[in-house]
């Protein structure tokens, strides 16, 4: 006997045929990710460091990594900074450093980390709202992170990035600082 497809069967047909695609194409979505998310030992990154004067030692290398002034860029291999945080988490912890690449900081679980270092650095931020948040996270921030908030602020006002002057005088005087000179 042969078998004739009817209509129901065929368009369950067509809707297995579908979903399987479907299910193809987000594996081959998701492969793709993590093809992209996945460093390698030797790629080397980008890492800023965000206060001045930090250095590194590479034991296994003996390799010295320094940054003079916050804002440098150093280039690490993965590999290398795999080491770093596995012996030394205070480097990032702290904020001292931050790696450039986003892949780092999502793979090795840094994300809550510069959360609140990227919530400081956005000038839309400082809003007559915000600005109680603002003084209470630099305050919380590792000391030797202040210092280093403290002149991205000044940076931010000079250059017009922040221009309310109920924030500014919250932030003069909380820090006790002369902000408004800079407008």
């Amino acid at each position: 006997m042969a078998r004739t497809a009817t209509k129901s069967s065929a368009s369950t047909a067509a809707s297995v045929n579908t979903t399987e695609a479907a299910e193809l194409m987000k594996e081959d979505v998701n492969a793709r990710e993590a093809k992209e998310t996945k460093l390698l030992d030797n790629e080397e990154v980008a890492i800023e460091s965000l206060i001045p004067n930090v250095s590194y030692y590479d034991s296994k290398t003996g390799d010295m990594y320094e940054w003079d002034n916050a804002g440098d860029i150093v280039y690490m291999t993965v590999g290398t900074l795999k080491d770093l945080w596995r012996t030394s988490k205070g480097y990032f912890r702290n904020m001292w450093l931050r790696p450039s690449d986003d892949r780092v900081i999502k793979q090795f679980g840094m994300q809550k980390i510069f959360e609140k270092y990227e919530y400081l650095m956005e000038p839309s931020n400082y809003t007559r709202d915000n600005v109680g948040d603002i003084i209470k996270e630099i305050n919380a921030a590792p000391n030797s992170l202040k210092s280093s908030l403290v002149k991205k602020i000044i940076n931010m006002v000079s250059d017009g990035k922040i221009t309310d002057i109920k924030v500014i005088r919250d932030i003069e005087k909380y820090f006790d600082l002369d902000l408004i000179s800079l407008l």
